[in-house]
């Protein structure tokens, strides 16, 4: 008899949760008609209407960047919002003469294609992708994950193609990215990014400087130089997205002193 009751318990407040989370993102939209006889308690109906316009949605259909509401994710399932996956034809087909250059030494086997869910600076649930190596792809997914469930922030997180594989513009659009088959700046030396071992993470405030060239980008992140100061999207030893990442091997450009780079973690074999 007890643990009957504590499993009615617990499935009532299950229940009340999920139907608390569709009455806050969906109670404002959605109007239940009114007839003659008693009708069901409003919450219910949201509820019942959440999961018949989600319940049957395929999150690989979903596009990246997309907004989603809470309930969105709860009838579907968080998990399965977060997955790795070998390089589709569909997605090699967005990296084609981009990303994945002609000339690109990296194999496409070599790459993986991770999907997962992220949070901006006002809470909203947004569809993230990157592509990355597969030595680490799992971890990274694991990380975000982990980012996703503590809130850490972050803007954008879509493939560098849709950037036309310019990382410049990525940037201004402080898009998180990691595979892009190029050079390290203004040399000939081949970047970590092109085997898909580094990620850039919120690249419009965590910038990159050359203390010696009174260099810096995005040209107008002079004060976010500042790492003191408060500001949005930061990255800083001791946040949670640094101990993940230094803690699965990962090296900051943060620590660098000729080319100091907030954004970037490089993870060497």
């Amino acid at each position: 008899m007890g643990s009957m009751k504590k499993r009615i318990i617990t499935g009532v407040m299950t229940c009340l949760f999920v139907i608390g989370l569709a009455v806050s993102g969906f109670a404002q939209e959605v109007s239940v008609p009114v007839t003659g006889q008693e009708s069901k308690p409003y919450q219910d109906s949201v509820s019942q209407i959440a999961r018949n316009t989600f319940s049957h949605i395929s999150v690989e259909k979903i596009k990246p960047g997309t907004v989603l509401p809470p309930e969105a994710v709860i009838v579907i399932g968080i998990d399965r919002f977060f997955y790795v996956e070998e390089i589709s034809d569909e997605i090699f087909a967005r990296m084609w003469g981009k990303s994945f250059k002609e000339d690109c030494t990296t194999p496409r086997e070599d790459l993986r294609y991770i999907r997962c869910l992220h949070k901006d600076i006002d809470g909203n649930i947004k569809v993230g992708e990157l592509v990355m190596n597969q030595i680490i792809a799992d971890t990274v997914c694991e990380i975000f994950r982990k980012l996703f469930d503590a809130s850490f922030p972050i803007e954008s997180m879509l493939l560098v193609d849709d950037f036309n594989a310019e990382d410049e513009t990525s940037i201004m659009s402080n898009n998180t990215s990691a595979f892009n088959f190029r050079t390290v700046d203004d040399t000939d030396q081949i970047s970590n990014h092109a085997y898909g071992l580094a990620i850039d993470i919120n690249p419009y405030y965590n910038v990159y400087y050359i203390p010696s060239q009174d260099y810096i980008f995005p040209p107008e992140g002079w004060e976010y130089l500042d790492r003191e100061a408060d500001f949005p999207y930061k990255v800083e030893p001791g946040d949670l997205c640094y101990e993940l990442f230094t803690e699965a091997g990962f090296e900051w450009g943060g620590w660098w002193t000729y080319n100091t780079d907030y954004q970037h973690f490089q993870y060497i074999p």
